[in-house]
């Protein structure tokens, strides 16, 4: 089944699987609160949640870590690694609990991989000149 965040469901009805694969990566922060909200809700005790998504992303006009997806601590880690062949792509499977589980600690480890995917800032003019060199050496044989 897929279902939009506003789509609800009655608090008798709950889920023994989530999967979100490459998509919370493509949301902004509210909604994947929303996502989140609805997961936690609607997940049966001992449920799984398979998240696959990008470490770091800016594509929505800010800053958004995997990190720092809204889990709360009712969470254990079955399974956390590097996606095959895509290294900035987190592949998270975790378990719902009821008491606090160790999904923290594990953020706190993928948040220290993803800052290897954050852009490195450079000034503007720096930027240019680099793309400048880059182009003219890709091209330069062909005009001689």
């Amino acid at each position: 089944v897929i279902i939009p965040p506003w789509y609800e469901l009655g608090e008798d009805v709950k889920i023994d699987l989530f999967i979100n694969t490459r998509s919370m990566m493509e949301m902004n922060l509210k909604v994947i609160k929303k996502y989140f909200d609805f997961i936690q809700t609607q997940i049966i005790t001992g449920g799984f949640f398979l998240n696959i998504n990008r470490y770091y992303k800016d594509s929505v006009g800010y800053p958004i870590k995997l990190s720092e997806y809204p889990y709360d601590e009712n969470w254990n880690v079955i399974s956390s690694k590097s996606s095959w062949k895509q290294q900035d792509i987190h592949q998270l499977i975790t378990q719902r609990r009821t008491g606090k589980g160790n999904i923290k600690e594990e953020l706190a480890k993928i948040g220290k991989i993803g800052e290897t995917f954050i852009p490195k800032k450079t000034n503007l003019l720096e930027a240019m000149w680099q793309k400048f060199k880059n182009f003219i050496n890709r091209y330069r044989y062909q005009y001689l």
